[in-house]
C-alpha cells in the first residue's frame, strides 16, 4: 500500500479554504459576509424621489427645533392650496401640541422624524424602536386623530436594521434628494438660487 504525503503548502492552502468558507458564512448586521464579499449585499433604501413625467415635487419640513414659522408656513401652503409632510420630532409635539393639532386640521401628513434627533445609524435596535414608538405616541397624544405612517431619519442617517426596525411597525422611510439648506441660514433668494426650479 502505497501513501501520498502532500506538500506543507498543499495542506496550508487547504487549511486557508476552510477558513476562508467559514468566515463567509457568519453573518454580521443580518448580512453574511459571503454577500458582502460577493457584492449580493442586500442594502435597504429608504424613498428618495419617484420617478413622474410631471413637474412636481414633494414638499416636506422637518419640525425639530422652534415653531415660530409653522402657522405662517400653513397659512401659505393653505393660500396656494399646496400639500406637504411634516416630520415630527418627539420632543416638539410634546412641546407644541398645539402646533401637531394645527398641522393635522388644515391637512397636512404627518410622519415621526424620531423622539431626540438621534442618529439611527449608531443605535441599538431596542433605541430604535423605543425612539420610533415614543415619538409616534407623542404624536398622537397631540393630534389623537393623527396616522403616522411615515419616518425621516434624523441626519439621513440609517441602516438595514432602522428600516428593518421601521417597516416592523408599518413606517415608510422616507428621504430627501434635494436639501434646502436653509438650516444653514440663508435667504430665500439664496434659497431659490441653490434649488433653481426652472
Amino acid at each position: 500500500m502505497k501513501f501520498v504525503i502532500p506538500k506543507k503548502s498543499l495542506i496550508v492552502f487547504a487549511i486557508a479554504i476552510i477558513i476562508t468558507a467559514g468566515l463567509l458564512t457568519i453573518t454580521y448586521g443580518g448580512n453574511n459576509y459571503a454577500s458582502v464579499f460577493f457584492g449580493e449585499t442586500p442594502r435597504k433604501i429608504p424613498v428618495y424621489c419617484v420617478e413622474t413625467e410631471e413637474k412636481k415635487v414633494a414638499l416636506t419640513f422637518d419640525s425639530a427645533w422652534g415653531a415660530d414659522k409653522t402657522l405662517s408656513i400653513l397659512e401659505i401652503l393653505n393660500e396656494y392650496g399646496v400639500k406637504a409632510t411634516f416630520f415630527i420630532v418627539g420632543f416638539w409635539a410634546e412641546e407644541y401640541p398645539d402646533m401637531v393639532q394645527a398641522i393635522h386640521d388644515v391637512g397636512m401628513e404627518i410622519g415621526t422624524h424620531s423622539n431626540t434627533h438621534a442618529d439611527f445609524a449608531n443605535l441599538s435596535e431596542e433605541q430604535i424602536k423605543l425612539e420610533l414608538e415614543t415619538s409616534i405616541d407623542l404624536i398622537k397624544q397631540a393630534s389623537p386623530d393623527t396616522e403616522v405612517s411615515l419616518f425621516r431619519a434624523p441626519y439621513g442617517s440609517y441602516n438595514n436594521t432602522a428600516l428593518t426596525i421601521a417597516e416592523s411597525l408599518n413606517l415608510q422611510t422616507i428621504q430627501w434628494d434635494v436639501d434646502t439648506l436653509d438650516w444653514k441660514g440663508i435667504s430665500a433668494v439664496e434659497i431659490a438660487n441653490w434649488l433653481n426650479f426652472d
